[in-house]
């Protein structure tokens, strides 16, 4: 037996397939129709002044899935490979509202502003690759040291992997019911208990990848909106509470907490990138030649 070779082997199946048999990867090989799987929270409060930005959020993406008849599949679980992804959503403000509780419709478009600079007129979600777990406490750390109106610190880096930029479609025309804005349309759409934290409920969009290391691996044109105009990513989530129940952590209510827990996902399509692309060639070629070698010598 070649015992080199036996290695070589193992590791290529390690990078294709976890112990369990099920399919998994590293973060930059991740292809094809996926679910990015996010965890986090969301605040009214300290957002970014001289703007209208009315609410913010950070969090983390716990796994990369693809969908299948059975369900889920994950495809990269936070912390695989030595990768963590962080977010921040940031830049929203509100637009118009409708209905009664439970089923306020709430609208919401990019805020505007001196504070937001060049981010103005726009909702993003950013996306941190990290070698470190995110965290997060209070939302006043995003006025303090390493914080700002698109930094956390905790969850933000220096690596931005993905940037997304939210884009009108979720809503077919102008929503506006308050007499303002007449012809702004939404890019984002939300039905809540109330229009203000801490409420339950959810939201959807559409969004367009604008940045980030990753940009090229997943600007794919892979949906099209309520306008026919392409999209690279549609987004819908659940919002709840996080001031009530066992496993609230705003709990006495303040301020400085964050009122509201977000999760669900986020769908996309996905190209790995050509360095992704080799090395699992080369994997794939090392275990079909020990393969055929064993047959040989048999």
């Amino acid at each position: 037996m070649n015992f080199s070779k036996t290695l070589v082997v193992a590791a290529a199946a390690a990078a294709v397939f976890n112990a369990g048999g099920v399919l998994a990867m590293p973060l930059g090989s991740v292809s094809g129709a996926v679910e990015f799987k996010l965890s986090g929270v969301t605040t009214e409060f300290f957002t970014q002044a001289n703007t209208n930005e009315s609410t913010w959020g950070v969090g983390n993406i716990t796994q990369i899935t693809t969908p299948t008849s059975a369900g889920a599949t994950a495809l990269w679980n936070s912390g695989e490979g030595g990768d963590y992804l962080g977010y921040m959503l940031y830049g929203i403000a509100d637009l118009s509202s409708s209905g009664a509780s439970p089923n306020l419709n709430l609208y919401n478009v990019g805020a505007t502003g001196t504070g937001c600079g060049l981010l103005c007129n726009s909702i993003y979600i950013d996306l941190f690759k990290r070698a470190t777990t995110p965290s997060w406490t209070t939302p006043s750390l995003r006025s303090g040291p390493g914080g700002g109106y698109n930094a956390y610190p905790g969850v933000s880096t220096p690596s931005l992997w993905l940037r997304l930029q939210l884009i009108p479609g979720i809503v077919a025309n102008d929503t506006s019911t308050i007499g303002i804005d007449e012809g702004t349309t939404a890019t984002l759409a939300q039905t809540l208990t109330a229009l203000t934290l801490p409420a339950s409920g959810g939201g959807t969009f559409y969004a367009n990848v604008i940045g980030g290391s990753a940009m090229s691996s997943y600007n794919t044109n892979g949906f099209t909106t309520l306008l026919s105009t392409s999209a690279d990513m549609y987004g819908i989530f659940d919002l709840r509470n996080n001031t009530t129940g066992a496993a609230a952590t705003c709990n006495p209510i303040s301020t400085d907490c964050f009122f509201g827990l977000i999760r669900d996902p986020v769908s996309a399509n996905a190209i790995p990138e050509p360095a992704s692309i080799a090395l699992l060639g080369l994997g794939l070629l090392a275990m079909g030649g020990a393969s055929l070698g064993h047959r040989r010598q048999s």
